[in-house]
């Protein structure tokens, strides 16, 4: 009988929420894109002294990357005309050219990602309803297409097509949506992408037509008030919580599957709020400060992304240019001051393209024999192999924790040697498993040394078998 094995990631041996943003309890990042959303709600406001500073302080984490957000705005949500703020809650032109070229000055790269907001209604732009929708798509087209020319003049990289026009982005528009997007390739020679909610990457009908593919990840993770980081990561992928119980990291990559196009999180983000990984969308509601459940959600989010490599990038929500000279203690997005932002610069900094990186895949499931099966002790093949640039030198594996009543027979933690780049080696487990089991969940985790000796973890993500 052959059984499903589901591996979850655990966490270090030292507990449960130890060390969250340490160098030795980590593995590392390999992004093109480390960047951070910066969003003005003002005409001028990239164009204030504190925008220069904002970006420094961007800069000094390891950002190589910003997003620039730009708001325009309908006057309802039934309302067929996109318009500017002039002098208002849009950022100028002139605001938008400056920002791109103190981003550069920094070093920096520069996605532009315009929006569509309802100015007076409490609508949210996913759910925007225009009573003429050839009429809306003109104007919209009028408006995306004026920050193509504006992106192609002064050397946007990355051009945000469209941002959580979940109403608007299915393939009933599929023929506006085609047009809209050949006469943006028209204007911009650059990279594309649309920058999809979480309930709608699923269905918009853009994707073909993208360089990437973008997402904004506000899935809940935890029921917990001030969960431990191992809690969070498990949420990505075994979240059972007040709404539908979901796997989704596994949706993330059928979805990335099926176009085999690489994904930025064009958003993520936490407020510093107890709770903050209930509801992470929710903006609005009141919470009580903590800067160190804001910081957990963040080392989480890049623990378990450092093991997709389909991903190239995220964009943390949000800053704008007064964070810096806030009080910190506040419960907004915003990590200016707070312990999350040493997580990113951590993440940002000490990273190496070169350096070895473990995974572990389960490789077979088999009864070796017919006394084994006769007995259940079930024999389960791992592979570990090191998709890094150096040698993996000390790789120790562990595999422990199973659930439904399963046991481990073999030893579950080994000294496994070196691994070179690019190899890989089986490693054995035997379960014993209780008649009438179908599926049991492990606990992996495997780390190494590289060549200066300073030692490597990797919690392993559960791959779809």
């Amino acid at each position: 009988m052959a059984l499903v094995v589901l591996l979850a990631p655990a966490g270090n041996a030292a507990g449960p929420d130890s060390a969250y943003a340490q160098e030795q309890d980590r593995g590392y990042i390999d992004w093109e894109m480390m960047g951070f959303t910066y969003s003005s709600w003002w005409d001028d406001e990239y164009l204030r002294p504190a925008s220069d500073a904002t970006l420094d302080r961007m800069r000094a984490t390891g950002a190589n990357w910003v997003s620039l957000n730009v708001t325009q705005y309908m006057d309802y949500a039934d309302s067929n005309v996109i318009a500017p703020q002039t002098g208002g809650n849009t950022a100028s032109d002139a605001a938008i050219i400056e920002a791109i070229s103190d981003a550069r000055a920094r070093g920096m790269k520069v996605m532009l990602k315009p929006h569509v907001d309802v100015l007076r209604e409490d609508v949210w732009r996913g759910e925007i309803t225009p009573s003429d929708k050839a009429a809306w798509f003109a104007s919209y087209r009028q408006f995306i297409n004026h920050y193509a020319e504006l992106s192609q003049r002064y050397g946007v990289d990355v051009l945000v097509v469209g941002s959580e026009l979940a109403s608007m982005s299915g393939g009933e528009n599929y023929a506006e949506w085609q047009r809209t997007v050949a006469e943006v390739r028209a204007r911009y020679s650059g990279k594309l992408t649309y920058s999809a909610s979480l309930n709608e990457y699923g269905y918009a009908c853009l994707w073909g037509w993208m360089d990437y593919l973008g997402f904004n990840f506000y899935f809940p993770l935890s029921e917990s008030q001030d969960p431990p980081v191992e809690e969070l990561m498990r949420g990505w992928y075994d979240y059972n919580g007040r709404y539908s119980p979901a796997n989704w990291l596994e949706r993330i990559r059928a979805w990335q599957a099926y176009w085999n196009k690489p994904v930025i999180f064009t958003e993520i983000g936490y407020r510093s709020i107890l709770g903050t990984a209930v509801s992470p969308w929710d903006y609005w509601t009141p919470g009580v400060y903590s800067g160190q459940a804001q910081a957990r959600a963040y080392e989480a989010a890049f623990r378990v992304l450092a093991n997709e490599p389909y991903v190239i990038g995220a964009f943390w929500w949000n800053w704008t240019s007064g964070d810096i000279y806030r009080n910190p203690v506040n419960t907004e997005y915003s990590i200016a001051g707070k312990p999350a932002e040493a997580v990113v610069a951590d993440w940002y900094t000490n990273r190496s393209s070169s350096a070895p990186r473990v995974q572990m895949d389960l490789s077979a499931v088999v009864w070796e024999s017919y006394e084994n099966y006769r007995e259940r002790r079930l024999s389960v093949f791992f592979s570990v192999s090191n998709g890094g640039g150096d040698t993996a030198r000390e790789v120790q594996v562990m595999v422990s924790g199973a659930s439904n009543n399963v046991s481990a027979l073999s030893p579950t933690e080994t000294m496994l040697g070196d691994i070179a780049a690019g190899s890989s080696m089986l490693y054995k487990v035997v379960y014993l498993v209780p008649q009438g089991t179908s599926s049991f969940r492990v606990n992996n985790y495997a780390s190494c040394r590289d060549a200066s000796g300073t030692r490597f973890y990797f919690p392993v993500t559960p791959p779809a078998y």
